[in-house]
């Protein structure tokens, strides 16, 4: 059989950046202990790429939901982390391991264990297909942020025995308090942050309520443009009943158990992410990374919003994902994904994170 990446090599001369990814696994695997994957990623182009070390991506250290796994069955339940981060604070970090540097003609392999990262009980023993995350932020020439989708492959287990491991959230420290090693300073930075994050959700809830006619014709949905609803296609892309039902559903959760969060200041250390959780963590524990504290109050990427966005990942809540990071990217993904959009965390952190001024302006209250 010949390779994808021979193939590929032997028939394509690229001319702008391009990146080759190919996944292979075990074809049976015992338990879950016994499967692990291997990725490669080869650059096919013709110029030498920094490629960045995102959450998700399968140059990332993180047990993060980077691979989509499917079967007759049905899916496994990831139960890793999903983290607030953007490519912006990775390249200031000044860390050395958050970019790889690849060259023409040059691969990067990793091996992935999907132990504590997925979770096959409900769907059972049987065949699996499964892909990576396929999408690269890189930086080019001109030191401009960008994306690249690799041309990728598909491979197939067979999973048999153990199905999952030990349930990682329930493997944390201890629930002793709403804040967990976290001082004077950074209990008072956090509730100012929380309060703020409320008034975004109660802002957002406001908004979609405005703007939302249940079961409404197109042409009365369109209508609604007139009442504001530019705010909510910038980042959720064209109205849709089903999808504003989604996102309002998401705001609705979360106003009711965020003030239940608990706090964790202690246990990240990493430059690189802001925060992080277990989207399956009952005790919803926000994990805070040293950045968070220098992230302005309220906005844009800030501390209000990021708890926001870590709240919407609680499966209690909606279980948003990191589908992509960024303003740039999620109104991409808005425009060009909408039903993805209503799922990604950053999208509905940037809903609404004004003043209630800017409720009543966007409104044209």
């Amino acid at each position: 059989m010949i390779a994808l990446s021979t193939l590929f090599l032997a028939t394509f001369v690229s001319a702008t950046p391009r990146l080759l990814l190919e996944v292979t696994g075990p074809s049976e695997a015992v338990n879950i202990h016994g499967l692990v994957v291997k990725t490669t990623v080869t650059n096919v182009g013709d110029e030498t790429l920094e490629l960045l070390r995102a959450p998700g991506s399968v140059l990332s250290s993180d047990n993060t939901d980077t691979f989509r796994i499917s079967s007759p069955s049905g899916a496994p339940a990831f139960t890793g982390i999903r983290a607030k981060w953007l490519p912006e604070l990775a390249l200031g970090s000044g860390l050395g391991d958050t970019t790889a540097i690849l060259r023409p003609g040059q691969s990067i392999e990793k091996i992935h264990s999907l132990a504590g990262v997925y979770n096959f009980t409900e769907p059972g023993e049987g065949q699996y297909t499964f892909r990576a995350s396929d999408v690269f932020d890189y930086v080019d020439s001109a030191g401009t942020l960008k994306s690249i989708r690799a041309i990728s492959n598909s491979d197939q287990f067979h999973l048999t025995g153990l199905l999952a491991t030990s349930d990682p959230s329930t493997l944390r420290l201890p629930v002793a308090s709403r804040y967990r090693d976290c001082s004077e300073e950074q209990i008072v930075s956090i509730r100012e942050a929380a309060v703020q994050a409320g008034q975004f959700v109660d802002q957002a809830q406001t908004y979609l309520q405005a703007i939302y006619v249940p079961n409404a014709e197109p042409q009365v949905l369109l209508g609604a443009e007139f009442l504001g609803a530019r705010q909510y296609t910038k980042w959720f892309g064209a109205l849709d009943d089903k999808r504003i039902r989604t996102v309002a559903h998401h705001f609705e959760n979360i106003a009711i158990t965020s003030s239940r969060s608990r706090y964790n200041c202690g246990t990240c250390v990493d430059q690189d992410k802001y925060a992080y959780v277990w989207p399956n963590d009952k005790f919803q524990r926000i994990y805070l990374c040293p950045p968070f504290w220098k992230l302005k109050l309220n906005g844009l990427d800030s501390r209000a919003g990021t708890i926001v966005h870590e709240n919407s990942h609680f499966d209690i809540n909606g279980g948003t994902k990191d589908l992509v990071y960024g303003q740039k990217n999620s109104t991409k993904l808005a425009q060009e994904f909408p039903n993805q959009a209503v799922l990604n965390a950053d999208n509905h952190e940037y809903l609404f994170p004004g003043s209630v001024e800017n409720l009543h302006k966007v409104l044209g209250q």
